[in-house]
């Protein structure tokens, strides 16, 4: 398969082996990879919408109760 396609084929049964066929390996030619780089972004959303909504149900609760304006 290897022949047919351009390739190598290796077969480490020795330590010894093993080491020329990585020596082999790093002389090969390099490529440049892309690679894609993921940013976490905190959700701030929360720490703006509860108070708000907390004043705004403060709001609707003293505005039917004593804390209402007189006419």
């Amino acid at each position: 398969m290897a022949k047919r396609t351009g390739g190598a084929y290796f077969r480490a049964d020795s330590t010894d082996t093993l080491r020329e066929i990585y020596a082999r390996i790093d002389r090969l030619e390099r490529t440049e990879a892309t690679v894609k780089k993921y940013r976490y972004y905190g959700e701030w959303f929360p720490l703006v919408v509860l108070p708000g909504w907390f004043l705004l149900m403060l709001e609707i609760i003293l505005s039917n109760t004593v804390w209402r304006r007189l006419p």
